[in-house]
């Protein structure tokens, strides 16, 4: 009896003591993890360049918790540094349509059908908008400019190889959600990265990849033109695992609008490429692909019951909206307007969805910020003799271009990360814009930077 109570008091201590251990472990884990947020923030607060740093390379990973707080923490060393005579604060004739939109969106906060939601929405618009300003203002150089596209791409690529594993592993398996089961029932698994759906990081990758292309096309160095090639190569491979259609085709206009802004090799080359991927990609690529516009397809018929009913749904708040987000929007139509018993989070059009969330003058001013950034845009594209500046502006439209026309299928600005890296390229836009028109007079030496130091005089200006 006594070896028995000597050999449970042992256990006991023996566990106490690894509780211990753990519990101190923990503790110490999370007072180091605690330290270094501090240290960030600080670090953040001492430079603004830091957290436009942290947001590009970690922006598809970060819970959106996380990259609203870094948001906030760079729009506010912004705001001190401001104040303090440290930092400058010029705006652009974009500043005044994004100030109208902004409006909008406030509007459509207060008089939302929920309120409550919509507030916490707002609050991210307002912030994503309000890093605008502090983009245009800190960059500046072509280096710190060069530094953060090159940290864009090697996230993506991250983002992709996450992908690419997703799909080896098998680790996330489609069933009825994603695809028609009867159509497509070889289609096992379509791979969502850190972003919680196929499509929207076919979007997220929409964005990255004309860029990856445009850095590969014009860099000299052949150590980076291979780095940047197996870049594109992996995020393409990505962008075909996610078996989105309306991915496909919009990264596909991305190249050719790239191709006709830049060179018409690129034109070429990828008509080239896509004869060779129907010759030697699977069977189950070619099947997805060839079902679009077939009407009796799943995916097709639920986002045409939506548009219907939404359409309906328009009628009654074409002028006012029902709220900004998705919360006002399911509200009121999942409970008035739903038709066949077609439940809908959103309405799968990304117009269709800021129309009916934030009324007609929201959608205007939306359209608004974008024809006038694409203006801009092509006005840089044509005023510079950079050709890197050029290649990049033009990788920038190419990819707007599609995400814009995939947004006729798909609405992905209720996903904070997408949300962040729209208005984030839009930034990058204007703030090439400023470049540009700065300097009118530029010198192959000061096209000089972190990330194309490959790049020759020659390569700087056209000849």
């Amino acid at each position: 009896m006594k070896d028995n109570t000597d050999t449970l008091v042992q256990a006991a201590i023996a566990i106490t003591g690894a509780a211990l251990v753990i519990g101190l472990n923990f503790i110490a884990i999370k007072g180091i993890v605690v330290f270094m947020a501090l240290m960030l923030a600080l670090l953040i607060l001492w430079r603004v360049e830091t957290g436009l740093i942290l947001l590009v390379l970690f922006l598809p990973f970060l819970p959106a918790t996380l990259a609203v707080g870094l948001v906030a923490l760079t729009v506010l060393s912004y705001i001190i540094k401001l104040f303090n005579g440290q930092a400058s604060f010029n705006l652009t004739p974009l500043a005044l349509y994004l100030f109208i939109f902004a409006l909008v969106l406030v509007f459509a906060v207060v008089f939302s059908a929920t309120p409550q939601s919509s507030l916490k929405t707002g609050v991210v618009w307002l912030l994503y908008l309000a890093l605008y300003p502090v983009i245009i203002n800190t960059v500046k150089e072509k280096r710190f400019l060069y530094l953060l596209l090159f940290l864009l791409v090697v996230s993506a690529t991250l983002q992709s190889l996450y992908g690419i594993y997703q799909y080896g592993a098998g680790l996330f398996i489609d069933t009825e959600g994603w695809t028609d089961p009867e159509l497509f029932a070889d289609i096992k698994t379509r791979v969502i990265g850190t972003l919680d759906n196929p499509n929207i990081l076919a979007q997220y990758l929409e964005l990255v990849i004309p860029l990856s292309l445009a850095l590969f096309w014009t860099t000299r160095h052949w150590a980076k033109k291979m780095v940047f090639m197996t870049c594109t190569i992996i995020m393409t491979l990505c962008m075909l695992l996610t078996y989105s259609r309306a991915g496909w085709i919009a990264l596909a206009l991305s190249i050719l609008v790239f191709g006709l802004l830049r060179d018409r090799k690129v034109v070429l080359l990828g008509a080239l490429a896509l004869l060779v991927a129907v010759y030697y990609l699977p069977g189950t690529f070619m099947n997805r692909l060839s079902s679009i516009g077939n009407m009796g397809e799943s995916s097709i018929m639920y986002r045409t019951f939506v548009w219907k009913s939404a359409l309906y749904m328009l009628k009654d708040f074409w002028f006012s909206g029902v709220g900004l987000g998705t919360n006002a929007f399911s509200a009121i139509y999942n409970q008035f307007y739903m038709r066949e018993g077609v439940f809908a989070f959103h309405t799968h059009n990304l117009y269709l969805q800021l129309w009916i969330e934030t009324g007609i003058l929201g959608l205007l001013s939306f359209l608004t910020v974008v024809f006038v950034n694409i203006k801009h845009a092509l006005s840089a594209l044509l005023q510079t003799h950079n050709i890197v500046i050029k290649a990049i502006l033009a990788s920038f439209l190419a990819g707007l271009s599609g995400f814009l026309f995939h947004g006729l299928m798909e609405h992905s600005f209720y996903n904070f990360k997408i949300l962040l890296l729209f208005w984030t390229v839009i930034a990058l836009i204007m703030a090439m814009h400023n470049m540009v028109f700065a300097a009118a007079d530029e010198k192959p030496e000061e096209n000089q930077g972190l990330l194309p130091a490959g790049f020759s005089g020659n390569a700087c200006k056209e000849s």
